[in-house]
């Protein structure tokens, strides 16, 4: 495993959100991605939802995160207005219960 240098440059903040309705997922995940080089700032857990999404909030400002962080998860991608409840998180990755880690690259 290496730590891109894109994902370093960025240091895009990952929320990452489990909608999947099986426990663990995003803690298995998260473990994954830190040891990547991804910044993950908070896992958390919620009401089950289909599809898994990567949100946006950052503006632009972290086009290789967004683009390795969906590849890998296969997440749709959303660019949003960063709503209140983000704080200083850039990324929000929810997991749907579609969800299936897919690529071993950053």
């Amino acid at each position: 495993l290496f730590t891109d240098p894109y994902l370093v440059k960025e240091k895009a903040r990952i929320e990452i959100i489990n909608a999947t309705g099986t426990a663990g997922l995003a803690h298995e995940l998260e473990l994954d991605l830190r040891s990547l080089g991804y910044t993950i700032v908070s896992v958390e857990t919620t009401d089950e939802t289909n599809q898994t999404i990567l949100y946006d909030f950052s503006q632009g400002a972290a086009p290789f995160t967004v683009k390795y962080l969906a590849d890998r998860v296969n997440a749709a991608v959303r660019v949003n207005a960063k709503p209140a409840d983000a704080g200083d998180v850039d990324l929000r990755l929810v997991l749907g219960s579609d969800y299936q880690e897919a690529d071993e690259t950053p």
